[in-house]
């Protein structure tokens, strides 16, 4: 490893290392002189010390031949880029259209469907309704949620809930406000706790129970002035006195509320089972149990209940979905269509990119077919021409990222309304690190066809064609200087 680095840091001393390497010569041709003369020997190896090989491969073996190979082709790549400005500038901007509309989309792809949920173990979330032969997902009864969440074996906790608007006086003017209902166990799904006070328990949530309310914080901070000290005082929500428990601290949520109350104050009292108002709930699975047994085992609780009590929810049956796919609603598969068009954009600019390299490469036969016949191999030429690749594409990818930040900024001013955590959709670690492979992909993909034909160079045809276009070009230019009257 001391080998390696002291190599890789020879490379920034060149000077003083020939300064040392000719010092080193010299002194070992006075000390081989100097023994030649002393034995008689007419011999002179001395020659050989001094010759470009013998200088060639002490550099490799006291460098890092392959960092100064690369660093060769890379110079190499952008001399050549220099001298085709025009083609490179198609050839990036082609590159840079296809990286960045991919890399754009995949942004809102990763923000809205592959990022996880900001929940404790958000892949065991399950969104539960009930269905019936007409329907999916419709609300479930208080008293099948009731039975649900005490006789199940498949999740470690559920909440109901339901929306509620309820008017807010007695602060300066009335406001309609948006309220969540749900039972105590919310919070610990959505691992939410207070900034202020308390959250409401299970005390909080029967029938009866003096009323309490949890301020959403961004409505505390906003409409109610962020009052450090609002904890025990009452806000009056429909004309009822609601004590202020708590102020829960900030928490992604699919639909903005602006407090939460006990759902067992609207719904404790309830004992008909065929009563369907809003509710829905949210429910952690136990490890390893997957979303069909869990299923299956609400339905049992529901034909129990249905021999037990009679009635018209005799046919329902439970709904259930992951809260990751609940959450993106139909916004999934527009976002997979977006993602498909936006390959099939980029498999156009590789298509096109890799055509514009193989008719370059065709007028490059003679340059390979020089460099082939004075020493470069196959492995050479296939490098080479690999670096400028990838050098290109590496071009094209840092303009498609800039072109993917403003292509994000114009879908999100035009996206529509309530797609959950379009918001937050930025050019983080995860998207930047899929523009990286893209930008690899593409390299290796669009020089496929090019290094493919540098590989089939016929040095032979190549040298006489080089050398016809070559002596074609001079007679011409001979005959066309020459006076009118005289024989070419």
């Amino acid at each position: 490893m001391r080998e390696w680095v002291a190599r890789l840091a020879g490379r920034f001393q060149k000077r003083k290392n020939r300064e040392r390497l000719e010092f080193e010569l010299e002194l070992h041709r006075e000390l081989v002189a100097e023994h030649l003369a002393a034995t008689g020997s007419d011999s002179n190896p001395t020659r050989e010390l001094g010759s470009a090989s013998y200088r060639d491969d002490y550099y490799d073996r006291a460098g890092v031949p392959w960092i100064e190979n690369l660093w060769s082709d890379l110079r190499y790549g952008f001399r050549s880029m220099r001298r085709t400005p025009s083609f490179s500038l198609i050839l990036i901007f082609t590159l840079a259209l296809g990286i960045g509309v991919n890399t754009a989309i995949f942004s809102l792809v990763h923000g809205v469907l592959l990022k996880p949920l900001p929940y404790p173990d958000p892949e065991r979330l399950v969104w539960l309704g009930e269905s019936t032969g007409r329907a999916a997902g419709i609300s479930i009864t208080w008293v099948n949620f009731r039975n649900w969440q005490a006789a199940n074996h498949s999740f470690e906790s559920m909440a109901a809930f339901q929306f509620v608007n309820l008017t807010l006086t007695g602060r300066q003017e009335a406001l309609m406000t948006r309220g969540l209902a749900a039972g105590p166990e919310y919070f610990g799904l959505l691992g939410m706790h207070p900034l202020l006070g308390r959250l409401y328990g299970e005390t909080d949530n029967r029938a009866g129970a003096a009323p309490v309310v949890v301020l959403n914080h961004r409505f505390w901070s906003g409409k109610l002035g962020g009052d450090p000290n609002i904890v025990g005082t009452t806000v009056m929500l429909d004309g009822k006195a609601y004590e202020v428990a708590g102020v829960a601290a900030p928490v992604w949520e699919s639909a903005k509320v602006d407090y939460y109350l006990p759902v067992g104050l609207l719904h404790g009292t309830t004992v008909d089972r065929g009563r369907h108002g809003s509710i829905r709930a949210v429910a952690r699975l136990r490890p390893g149990v997957t979303l069909e047994t869990a299923r299956a085992d609400l339905d049992e609780i529901l034909q129990h209940l249905a021999k037990a009590d009679p009635g018209s929810e005799n046919e329902h049956r439970s709904y259930g979905e992951f809260l990751s796919e609940h959450a993106t609603g139909s916004a999934r598969g527009t976002l997979l269509m977006l993602m498909g068009a936006a390959a099939l954009v980029l498999l156009i600019a590789c298509s096109n990119a890799a055509s514009l390299l193989l008719a370059r490469g065709t007028t490059r036969l003679s340059e390979f077919a020089v460099r082939t016949a004075i020493g470069a191999g196959r492995a050479r030429l296939t490098r080479q021409l690999l670096t400028e690749n990838l050098l290109i594409a590496a071009t094209g990818g840092l303009a498609g990222v800039a072109l993917a930040y403003w292509t994000l900024r114009v879908l999100l001013s035009i996206a529509p309304i309530g797609i959950p955590r379009l918001a937050e959709t930025s050019l983080d670690m995860p998207v930047l690190l899929f523009a990286f492979g893209i930008i690899l992909t593409t390299g290796l993909v669009t020089g496929i066809a090019p290094i493919v034909a540098a590989g089939k160079i016929d040095l032979t045809s190549a040298l006489k064609f080089g050398a016809r276009s070559s002596g074609g070009s001079r007679r011409g230019g001979r005959t066309s200087s020459a006076p009118t009257g005289r024989a070419s």
